[in-house]
């Protein structure tokens, strides 16, 4: 009895020395900062579930007149995955398209066997494109609210030119699939017999590996890539969160993949930045991004957005305007994508963010490569099972992290 006594008291002394003592008053200085810290906060817009009010209330109004195209993603688009549901499938047969630059008018031409429909979008407001159950498919992010944005994108731009500049490059990154421009890819990836994740690397050349840091390191490069972040999140939560997760299970596995800009430039793990002057794709699609995710696009430089510079969607016979300094975000593992031509003495540029599926693939994995999993699973017939059942319904499951458009407009 004696013991529970002294460690009633023992108890009840250290309970009184943690307690709280009262908040002293606020003098007439302390009390209007407090307001005004209080007013801005409001004019920011008050952050619910990560979401700002304002972009809560962009992402209602949008609802309102989305474009919807005739096909499904969980029943059209799983023949566009490999079968897997990681990956993109890499085309296979003779294609209607050519690897080359098309211009506007030959796409709208009702006569020259394209006769695309366009879409006229003024590269500011929030728009939604969906599939025929009204899941938000793809989203025209635009850009913000912000009187400064073309100052930061001019910015954007210079600091992209200037990287041009400096860098020397191989014939890989001049003359690839997607077009003839330089393009430098900076980020997480996972592919081409690697065992684990790993920052991309540029072999010897630690001059090209400081450059790509210093632009991670610019403040309008992070703006840029922290919005488009942001608007994935607002608009396709459940892919974003799949992504976020996945990257900090990899991150923690291995310290070094961290780098001091992470939270600065959002969810995507890596990027590549075109480099222009005339950065014009060809038709193509992104194969090697997870499947269902949305990559996003990030037009910059001085061109005519009116003749050219325009996102094309092959598969859907759709041009949409893409002014510089706008943003678009789309599934491009899936959708046939390119670019037309700008004009002469134009300059275009983009920042491209995306996520490999195969880092997705070696967290599900367990940490581990196919190959190391296959070998744990030949002397393991409940494992095969439960890994051949997740194959079957992996796509499924990626397409349900869809958002639907009703939930978007009840956003407040």
């Amino acid at each position: 009895m004696e013991e529970d006594k002294e460690d009633k008291i023992k108890e009840d002394k250290k309970e009184g020395s943690c307690a709280a003592a009262p908040d002293p008053p606020l003098s007439r200085k302390q009390k209007k900062s407090k307001r005004r810290c209080l007013r801005r906060k409001i004019e920011r817009g008050a952050k619910e579930g990560g979401i700002k009010a304002v972009t809560k209330k962009r992402c209602s109004e949008a609802a309102q007149n989305p474009t919807k195209l005739p096909f499904s993603m969980k029943a059209d688009m799983k023949k566009n995955a490999t079968t897997s549901g990681w990956l993109g499938k890499k085309p296979s047969g003779p294609s209607d398209t050519e690897p080359r630059q098309y211009t506007l008018r030959e796409l709208l031409d009702p006569n020259g066997g394209q006769a695309m429909s366009y879409v006229p979008w003024n590269g500011s407001t929030l728009h939604y494109v969906l599939d025929n159950e009204d899941r938000v498919c793809m989203v025209l992010a635009g850009r913000p609210r912000d009187p400064k944005w073309d100052e930061l994108t001019k910015d954007a731009y210079s600091r992209l030119s200037l990287l041009r500049s400096q860098l020397e490059y191989d014939q890989k990154e001049t003359n690839n699939r997607r077009g003839t421009f330089p393009t430098i890819a900076h980020g997480l990836s996972f592919g081409g017999g690697q065992k684990k994740p790993k920052h991309l690397s540029h072999g010897s050349d630690q001059k090209k590996e400081d450059l790509l840091e210093d632009v991670m390191n610019t403040k309008s490069i992070q703006r840029l890539c922290k919005f488009a972040s942001s608007v994935y999140e607002a608009c396709c939560k459940g892919c974003h969160d799949y992504i976020a997760e996945t990257v900090e299970t990899i991150r923690a596995t291995d310290g070094s993949l961290r780098r001091p800009y992470d939270s600065k430039v959002g969810v995507y793990p890596c990027r590549s930045f075109n480099l222009g002057p005339h950065t014009v794709s060809f038709p193509h699609k992104d194969v090697g991004n997870l499947a269902q995710s949305w990559c996003s696009v990030t037009a910059l430089g001085e061109y005519d957005h009116h003749l050219g510079g325009h996102l094309v969607l092959w598969d859907f016979k759709t041009v949409i305007q893409f002014p510089a300094g706008s943003t678009i975000l789309l599934p491009s593992a899936l959708f046939l994508h390119s670019n037309t031509s700008i004009q002469p003495g134009e300059t275009r540029y983009s920042i491209i963010q995306y996520a490999a599926g195969g880092l997705f693939r070696w967290v599900e994995n367990g940490c581990m490569t196919d190959k190391e999993l296959g070998d744990k699973a030949e002397d393991n017939e409940d494992l095969e099972m439960t890994r051949e059942a997740l194959r079957k319904s992996r796509w499924e499951k990626a397409v349900d992290m869809y958002t639907k458009v009703k939930k978007l407009a009840s956003l407040t």
